[in-house]
């Protein structure tokens, strides 16, 4: 047990020292640094104190918790800044950490229901620590699912660099993990039973250690969809006649069946207003609210279409699958098929296959 916390407490500082040291170091990356450094005292703490005794490491989780969102929020906010409301979330963890300089109160989990003076903080501290990783957790996944929404508003093409897949995934494993400790917890204080809670503990948290060390070395600015948009249902008050909304999706199908503006792999929302002359929050509003789609699957449905067209041409039999999909827009290979796949249930070259199939038939 011991060894792991070493290593834990050693690849948690090195992290440190490699994020910081990151080119183009941003304040997400000076949060995630803030991250590993506490994480790395968690580790350094259960090593000396060879798990006798808990005083800061609860007090830590609350840290981890609070951090691991207003990351969250860092990435995917334009010109982030640590505000005072952000400073808040410091304020429950302090309190605690007073109350145990002041009582030098501890927590262990085999005496948890001890009746000594210390076990209303106990009681507390577990009830805060629940409903902290529950509560921030919330926020967290809330955070990346809006801003993965976003994205889908305002960008026809949308990478994997950009959508934080690997911080959602980090994140389930965070409450399946927190999920499983809870019940160990319970499983350890009410029925005696020996769950070796610590080696669990100490194996996931090195094992986040290595995944925010590694995809946070990786993570660059990302490019932040345009804060004031509007997401999808959030039109009951619009201003928008029935007529303009009309009037605007005549336009658009009109535009997109003429000129296949779709065929640019870097068409954004943006750049399709202005080459409409209309305003960028009515042209999402439309496609929203007339049309039933976001932004990008709206321009990927054309491309879906011409790709079929040219799938279905014997002319086009020489040419490559992805040759094809770049020819329509598609920036990548992986988009391109996961993109055709969602539409049609099938892959591009399963649908070239029974098409040809039909002509010999």
């Amino acid at each position: 047990m011991e060894t792991l916390a070493w290593i834990g407490f050693t690849q948690s500082f090195f992290g440190v020292l490699l994020v910081m040291a990151k080119r183009n170091n941003h304040i997400s990356d000076k949060i995630l640094s803030v991250w590993l450094a506490i994480s790395g005292i968690t580790f350094m703490e259960i090593a000396i104190t060879q798990a006798n005794s808990f005083s800061i490491v609860p007090v830590n989780a609350l840290i981890t918790n609070a951090l691991l969102f207003i990351y969250s929020i860092s990435l995917t906010r334009e010109n982030f800044r640590l505000k005072t409301k952000h400073w808040v979330h410091a304020l429950l963890p302090t309190v605690f950490v007073l109350v145990i300089i002041w009582t030098g109160a501890e927590l262990r989990m085999e005496h948890y229901f001890f009746e000594d003076v210390f076990l209303p903080y106990r009681i507390v501290m577990a009830v805060t620590l629940i409903a902290s990783f529950l509560f921030y957790w919330f926020l967290s996944v809330r955070t990346i699912h809006r801003y993965r929404q976003k994205l889908k508003n305002e960008f026809s093409s949308i990478e994997a660099n950009i959508k934080l897949g690997w911080l959602l995934f980090v994140l389930i494993f965070y409450i399946v993990y927190n999920l499983i400790l809870i019940a160990a917890g319970f499983i350890e204080v009410f029925s005696g039973i020996e769950t070796n809670y610590l080696y669990f503990v100490l194996s996931f948290n090195l094992f986040l250690v290595f995944s925010f060390t590694f995809y946070g070395l990786r993570q660059q600015v990302l490019i932040v969809p345009n804060e004031h948009q509007h997401e999808t249902g959030h039109y009951a008050a619009s201003r928008l006649a029935d007529e303009e909304k009309m009037a605007i999706k005549t336009r658009l199908l009109s535009y997109f069946e003429k000129h296949e503006p779709y065929l640019d792999g870097n068409l954004t929302v943006s750049d399709l207003a202005e080459k409409l002359g209309i305003q960028r929050h009515k042209l999402t509003e439309v496609l929203n609210t007339e049309l039933n789609m976001n932004f990008y699957r709206f321009v990927n449905t054309y491309r879906v279409e011409k790709v079929k067209k040219l799938l279905s041409d014997a002319d086009n039999n020489n040419f490559s699958i992805e040759a094809l999909g770049y020819d329509c827009g598609f920036n990548s290979k992986t988009t391109f098929f996961t993109v055709f796949k969602n539409m049609t249930g099938c892959t591009p070259a399963q649908y070239r296959n029974r098409y040809a199939k039909k002509i010999f038939d």
